[in-house]
């Protein structure tokens, strides 16, 4: 090997003489690391939030719902809790200080009621964010004893799994609520006394929080697969209908039943000499070529032929001579179905004049 050649390879691979020391291990900064780390954290694998959004959208009143009946519930239990023991909801501090979650289950359910069918993406991660944040925050002060912490906050659980990691809020959205969910769990635990030991309270505070996180990484990693594949997916369909268009002399898209042409462009109608859009391809063909053509469709659908296949037919014109043709055509159900694509546009044909 010549000297320019091993020059080049130390070069390319980082190991010779010649390696910048910021490649040498541990040149890296802590600072560097630390941010590289807190922006895998809180952005990696994440959708965007559109995507997101429209995912979880059906189920945003739902969630909410549940909130506000579990606050009622809650003051409910409690309140005849004081009652039975002969204790006054109006005199009684602790009893009284129940009527909160009357007050909180009430805004949760006139948010609920008032929430607009199409609210835009940023305002959904809002009211979800805020009104779990304020459930769990004003919950972490009316648990008086160790037991009734431990239930509250089981009970408390399967809603911040229900309304944060099964539904895909983003992380950097979820950040500064988990943040004053734990301060605030922190600075109830401590005034109400609920634990004893500086260990006990951290694993209170952190446990559910700590889940919460775990299921929120991976379910936004799974999200972030499926819009990679909706992506490919889009690009793979412009990439071949683009194709298509450069080596046919018309395109067209034709519906679930592959005889009805939902969209086209100029050339076909210019072949044609009419508009083609809402006609039936088969009454621009020959009774063999519908024949060959819906039986190609129906092997395709099958799975037996690939999604792409070639029929060689001829194009009857109603103002002019018969025309040879090589016709095209893709299947794009299956793509429609994993992507966001029209499922009506079943098919992608094209037309090249032989």
């Amino acid at each position: 090997m010549s000297g320019v050649a091993r020059g080049a390879a130390r070069g390319f691979t980082g190991k010779g003489p010649g390696a910048r020391c910021s490649d040498a291990p541990g040149a890296v900064p802590w600072a560097a690391r630390a941010r590289s780390l807190a922006s895998s954290l809180l952005c990696h694998n994440e959708a965007p939030a559109d995507f997101l959004v429209e995912m979880y959208r059906p189920i945003v009143r739902p969630a909410l719902l549940a909130l506000s009946l579990t606050n009622i519930v809650h003051m409910t239990g409690s309140v005849v809790s004081e009652l039975h023991v002969e204790c006054s909801p109006l005199t009684d501090v602790e009893t009284w200080k129940r009527w909160v979650f009357v007050a909180l289950g009430a805004a949760e359910l006139l948010v609920v009621i008032a929430l607009p069918a199409h609210l835009p993406a940023l305002a959904t991660e809002a009211v979800l964010c805020i009104g779990i944040t304020v459930d769990m925050c004003v919950c972490a002060w009316f648990r008086e004893t160790t037991l009734d912490f431990i239930i509250a906050s089981s009970f408390q659980a399967p809603h911040i799994l229900l309304c944060v990691a099964a539904i895909g809020i983003r992380f950097k959205t979820l950040a500064p609520g988990f943040f004053l969910i734990i301060v605030n769990t922190i600075v109830a635990i401590l005034v109400q006394d609920v634990f004893k030991g500086f260990a006990n309270m951290v694993a209170a505070s952190l446990m559910y929080p700590a889940l919460a996180f775990i299921i929120v990484r991976v379910q936004h990693g799974r999200l972030k697969a499926l819009y990679d594949t909706q992506v490919c997916l889009a690009a793979e369909q412009e990439a071949t209908q683009a194709l298509a268009a450069m080596i046919c002399d018309a395109v067209f898209f034709v519906g679930q039943d592959g005889d009805e042409i939902l969209r086209c462009d100029q050339g076909l109608d210019h072949w044609l000499g009419c508009s083609a859009c809402g006609q039936r391809l088969g009454g621009f063909m020959a009774e063999d070529d519908r024949e060959r053509l819906r039986s190609q469709i129906t092997a395709v659908t099958a799975g037996d032929l690939c999604p792409v296949s070639l029929l060689p037919s001829t194009l009857l014109r109603p103002c002019g001579s018969p025309v040879k043709d090589d016709l095209f055509i893709v299947d794009r159900r299956r793509a429609t179905t994993l992507g966001k694509g029209d499922m009506q546009w079943a098919f992608l044909m094209g037309i090249r004049v032989v």
